[in-house]
């Protein structure tokens, strides 16, 4: 039974990616990668199974994100490029998405995180939960409405919630933005501030707050250390909290919540791409569930 104030957002590329290497060198008769697909598919259809929501989204990055790279040039430049057999995927994963039922929605120059933030902010009454890794996405949990959950091996999905993060970080979600900046993050090539750990960033934010008032009261820190190394960090601390914090900028075609309502798998069409792209394994269980009228179990 689908939950009709329910919203599931799913950071595409990081789950994309995250198949793509976990089914390596798959191929069709053809010679065609399929691994990041039949991965893909087998996930959404396994939120469906967990997850019965109203309205969702597949969310994906699209081209540079220039604010960012204004603001550091050196933004994910430690990233290698979409390997090919990868992206020769994308363009059928997308078609996937539609017909499962999926609205997959992207915005030029805008990273899936910030999109997933705009909408977590112009959500009305529904819940959210956002289906990434992303330590960045932290920062959007609030209570029990807004949810993070972290894609685990087989069908698990790992909870990150406001008493997740206190139990794990030591601090709240409206503090992980100060803590990344000071912790930097590895993944987007930001870098933090050296000799400053977990423990020290959340025993700061702890006494202190946030970032303003830590620069504002650095002679109140006992350690000389820590106090040397906060002074001299004033802008790359500021800098990267301009990074890290997230765009609540709505995509152009946005028409309210229900821009993202969930439709019916169009199973004829999902039939006709497992078929053309040789997933044998997807077709007579896409089949099966067509004539019940029913969402497929593939595990």
């Amino acid at each position: 039974m689908k939950d009709n104030n329910l919203i599931v957002l799913i950071d595409g590329f990081s789950q994309i990616f995250r198949g793509f290497h976990a089914v390596p060198d798959l191929t069709n008769q053809r010679g065609e990668p399929i691994n990041a697909l039949l991965s893909f598919a087998r996930f959404l259809f396994s939120i469906d199974e967990s997850l019965e929501a109203s309205h969702g989204a597949v969310v994906l990055d699209k081209g540079p994100p220039a604010q960012r790279l204004e603001i550091y040039p050196e933004y994910k430049a430690n990233r290698p490029p979409v390997p090919e057999n990868l992206e020769a995927q994308i363009p059928v994963i997308k078609e996937w998405s539609a017909a499962a039922g999926w609205p997959v929605l992207e915005k030029e120059g805008a990273e899936a995180d910030d999109i997933i933030a705009a909408i977590s902010s112009a959500r009305d009454n529904y819940k959210v939960r956002i289906i990434s890794a992303d330590k960045d996405l932290a920062q959007l949990v609030k209570d029990e409405e807004v949810i993070q959950l972290i894609p685990r091996k087989g069908k698990m999905l790992a909870r990150l919630g406001a008493e997740e993060i206190k139990e794990k970080h030591g601090i709240s979600p409206e503090q992980i933005v100060d803590y990344l900046a000071m912790l930097g993050d590895a993944s987007d090539n930001v870098k933090g501030i050296q000799g400053i750990g977990e423990k020290t960033a959340a025993a700061l934010l702890n006494e202190f707050g946030d970032i303003d008032n830590i620069l504002q009261n650095i002679s109140n820190i006992q350690s000389k250390k820590i106090r040397e190394t906060l002074h001299q960090a004033d802008d790359t601390l500021k800098r990267n909290r301009r990074l890290i914090s997230l765009d609540r900028e709505l995509p152009e075609n946005w028409d309210g919540i229900d821009s993202i309502k969930r439709t019916e798998p169009d199973w004829d069409r999902l039939i006709e791409i497992a078929s053309d792209k040789q997933m044998n394994s997807l077709v007579k269980t896409l089949t099966d569930n067509r004539n019940q009228s029913r969402s497929p179990t593939l595990f």
